[in-house]
């Protein structure tokens, strides 16, 4: 009977090993989903964040050209008014017709 009961010890002792091992295991694969998960979840706000700077960026990119524009602008005007160009306040506005044959008279015998 002993021995029976030994064997039988033994069986539980091997079944328990095999429960916690799994219960291991399956703590070790949570774990591991835990933290894929919230390092997915991290690279997502890290990238929403460097998408904000880069708009900003941009942003301010732009806004250095449209001053640039606006100081070369003042410069040009300054020079031009320095070599006597003024302001035209009355524009005229023309089109250009298709092309056009032109015919000239030319006297008899002189071609020039």
């Amino acid at each position: 009977m002993k021995q029976s009961r030994k064997k039988q010890n033994n069986m539980y002792h091997k079944e328990y090993h095999w429960l916690a091992a799994s219960f291991l295991l399956l703590m070790v694969i949570f774990g591991a989903y835990i933290y894929f998960v919230s390092a997915s979840i991290a690279h997502v706000v890290i990238s929403k964040e460097i998408d904000q700077k880069i708009a900003a960026v941009n942003a301010e990119i732009s806004e250095s050209e449209a001053a640039y524009i606006k100081l070369q602008y003042s410069i040009s005007s300054e020079v031009a008014k320095e070599k006597g160009f003024i302001l035209a306040t009355d524009k005229i506005y023309t089109t250009r017709a298709g092309d056009a044959l032109v015919l000239s008279q030319t006297e008899h015998g002189n071609d020039s």
